[in-house]
């Protein structure tokens, strides 16, 4: 029988409230030779397969679907018997994407006549577009709904041209649509019948504003161009204009800065009084100031962004020195260290634009309004960055004859550790890091005033990275942050941890 029991104007659904959803097309792969085909079929599904409704609200005897509910089959898609070509599924469930807002049952919105499904899937991805929860109205006097009058007029984007992230507005008009009414909008790439995303919005006046937040999706070299098709009671409408995302400029830029040139005084944290009277001293702070004393090192690397990825890589060459053991030793070596640096530097911060909607929760894939950070070592025979020494055994404290330094520096590696190391674990990480430009940040070497001294830091004697590593360093000479923004052309993102 009918459902007699409405919520927001439209009847509750139930195993007897006649509902039934169509969708179409329901691509599936059809067996033929020499090779399956992908072919439209219609995709039915009824209320009579009503399941997993409410455990403690009935209308008509029946419980009523909610939010979770499903119709747990459907048909017309049984001679694509190779499945789905989205969801790998024939005579999926159906499973509503509309409902009311202020009304629930077991804690969960009801699902209500006219609201969205979509169909042979299950969970997503589903195979179909949009379909129309149909079924009979309240029996009795009501004014009729009229579906055969219902349209949709026109449907636009607000703006033709916008960035990952930014918001806009989809704007629909109807004629003859009753207010409450859900209007489903799916979002594909123009040309394409992929779903791209799908929105949904209720009707006000002869007309839907829905808020979209831009996506682009993964990487392509050229913007994303997207239009939005309404489906409703009276058809579908396809929007009269396209929204365009723009697609991060790529560049490829090689960075070398010779010692000669990166040159900066170490700091040193003293204590001095507050202030002086006539050569009398009142109380004690401590500052930071310079020693006198200056460093230098040489650094490079390639910084690029390219098919979506931002990357920093860095060549190096490592020359053993005499009693050095080479061959797959070194090879192994190499491997573990390269294992260590990547392991310590990659994929630890990202650049995100600053005015992406969804914040720094989003979860963009990359190469849009976020750019996760790569770093990337490389041990070259030739076209190097920087030149490493490697020299025997460990190092000993002090310098030795034929120039051996006694001690770590970027220049200057051991084939294995004096059991000294402030920062064992990661001192190819830490060494690594001055290739890249970064200062060292422990009290007695630090070069940075921000930066002096800071516990936790692989440039001090712990394993993180820290944003200002690549925000504020090297202590002259451009960040990687900032090369970044120059590379893309745009000057609104900003570092957030990955």
């Amino acid at each position: 029988m009918p459902a007699t029991v409405t919520v927001n104007m439209m009847t509750v659904v139930h195993q007897s409230s006649n509902g039934i959803s169509q969708a179409f097309p329901d691509v599936c792969k059809t067996p033929a030779a020499p090779s399956p085909i992908p072919l439209p079929y219609p995709n039915i599904a009824m209320s009579s397969n009503a399941a997993d409704t409410a455990s403690t609200v009935k209308a008509d005897g029946n419980p009523i679907m909610i939010k979770t509910s499903k119709y747990a089959m459907s048909s017309g898609d049984e001679a694509g018997s190779l499945m789905g070509v989205v969801s790998n599924k024939i005579k999926g469930s159906a499973n509503p994407q509309s409902f009311s807002m202020d009304v629930k049952a077991d804690g969960s919105n009801v699902f209500r006549q006219l609201d969205m499904m979509l169909q042979n899937g299950g969970s997503m991805p589903v195979n179909t577009i949009p379909g129309v929860n149909m079924q009979p109205p309240k029996p009795g006097p009501a004014k009729p709904l009229n579906y055969d009058k219902w349209k949709i007029v026109e449907v636009r984007w607000s703006d033709p041209k916008l960035k990952c992230g930014d918001m806009v507005k989809i704007r629909t008009k109807t004629e003859n649509y009753p207010d409450g009414v859900p209007v489903a909008h799916v979002i594909h790439k123009t040309g394409l019948k992929a779903m791209h995303d799908l929105v949904k919005g209720k009707v006000s006046g002869n007309a839907v504003e829905i808020d979209w937040i831009t996506r682009n999706g993964p990487w392509n070299k050229n913007p994303t161009k997207l239009k939005v098709k309404a489906h409703g009671g009276g058809g579908v409408k396809e929007s009269s204009n396209e929204l365009e995302i723009e697609v991060p400029q790529e560049f490829n830029d090689r960075v070398y800065v010779p010692a000669n040139l990166n040159r900066a005084e170490v700091l040193q944290e003293v204590t001095v009084p507050v202030f002086t009277i006539f050569g009398l001293s009142f109380g004690k702070k401590k500052v930071i100031r310079g020693t006198g004393n200056f460093v230098s090192g040489e650094y490079g690397y390639d910084i690029s962004v390219k098919k979506g990825v931002f990357q920093i890589h860095c060549k190096m060459k490592i020359t053993p020195q005499r009693h050095v053991k080479t061959g797959k030793r070194l090879q192994r070596a190499m491997k573990k260290w390269k294992s260590e640096i990547e392991s310590t530097w990659d994929r630890k911060w990202k650049e995100h634009r600053i005015n992406c909607q969804r914040g720094d929760t989003c979860n963009c894939p990359g190469g849009c309004c976020i750019f996760p950070i790569r770093v990337k070592c490389s041990f070259v025979s030739g076209g190097q960055h920087v030149i490493v020494k490697l020299w025997p055994g460990a190092p000993a404290g002090v310098p030795s004859a034929g120039g051996n330094p006694g001690w770590w520096d970027s220049s200057n590696w051991y084939e294995r550790l004096s059991g000294n190391e402030g920062n064992a674990g990661v001192v190819h990480a830490h060494e690594f890091g001055h290739t890249i430009g970064m200062e060292d940040e422990y009290a007695t070497g630090s070069t940075i005033r921000e930066c002096y001294d800071v516990p936790g830091s692989v440039m001090q004697r712990g394993t993180k990275v820290m944003q200002a590593h690549w925000e504020r360093h090297p202590a002259s000479g451009k960040s990687i942050h900032t090369r970044f923004l120059e590379g893309v052309k745009d000057k609104k993102y900003k570092l957030i941890p990955a």
